[in-house]
């Protein structure tokens, strides 16, 4: 269940992270472990109490954990707390997507006034907050089309639940197919940031070509490890010059 709730608050965090980016651009790659232990704390507090008060409240009565038969997942007993998850994924993605939408316009008046920032650091953490705001975007369209197949899931499955009771072979198939769904959604994120991230389709394009190659001698490895520094070095003044304009 504390999964479940991440799942439906995850919107949050992207907030938490994005509002976090914006207040402290001067100096918030030396934030880092502050800018963790809040999110860590956000995540603590919104999911863990309600995950294990849910898990309590539906297991209290009738379940042996040593004789039952029956899953001790209430998500998959219980297809209204199917119906409570989206509907929070639903106004956790309106109420983010609102946020994140002030936090754009405010990046992006800021990223054309970048030059009065206090250095090259904040001037290149601006421009990537401008770059994370866009990769955001399609991130929440893509979440609110999780939702709204999550309810149309959901309706379907508790149809069947009337008609046919629990533990019915149509209900199986409605639950496994949001299961399928939560995790598309969740690779589909990855590529929303890959696509307007250089450097994060840099590193994936080194990783990719380091599973090509079967072996490789130490003076492959040496110059493979200049070419690779110099493409990184190249990368990251690119993107440095960038925030000057």
């Amino acid at each position: 269940m504390i999964s479940l709730f991440g799942t439906a608050l995850c919107m949050n965090m992207l907030a938490v992270e994005q509002h976090l980016a914006t207040m402290w651009v001067n100096d918030y790659e030396n934030k880092s472990v502050k800018v963790g232990v809040i999110l860590m704390a956000v995540v603590i507090l919104q999911c863990v109490p309600a995950g294990i008060f849910v898990q309590w409240y539906c297991l209290k009565e009738g379940f042996d954990i040593y004789k039952s038969r029956d899953t001790c997942v209430p998500v998959d007993t219980e297809w209204l707390l199917a119906l409570i998850g989206f509907s929070l994924c639903l106004v956790t993605c309106a109420l983010c997507a609102l946020w994140l939408v002030i936090l754009h316009r405010y990046n992006k008046k800021k990223t054309k006034k970048r030059l009065q920032l206090q250095s090259l650091s904040a001037r290149y953490q601006q421009t990537e907050n401008e770059n994370t705001n866009k990769a955001i975007k399609p991130s929440l369209v893509g979440y609110l089309l999780l939702t709204v197949i999550g309810f149309i899931l959901t309706f379907f499955r508790g149809m069947s639940v009337q008609r046919y009771g629990s533990y019915n072979i149509y209900d199986r198939i409605f639950t496994n197919l949001g299961y399928m769904f939560i995790d598309c959604y969740a690779i589909y994120h990855m590529f929303c940031f890959m696509y307007y991230s250089e450097a994060m389709r840099f590193v994936i394009r080194q990783d990719f070509g380091h599973f090509a190659r079967d072996s490789c001698s130490i003076r492959d490895s040496h110059v493979d490890y200049r070419e690779e520094a110099s493409k990184t070095t190249e990368t990251y003044f690119s993107q440095l010059r960038q925030s000057w304009l």
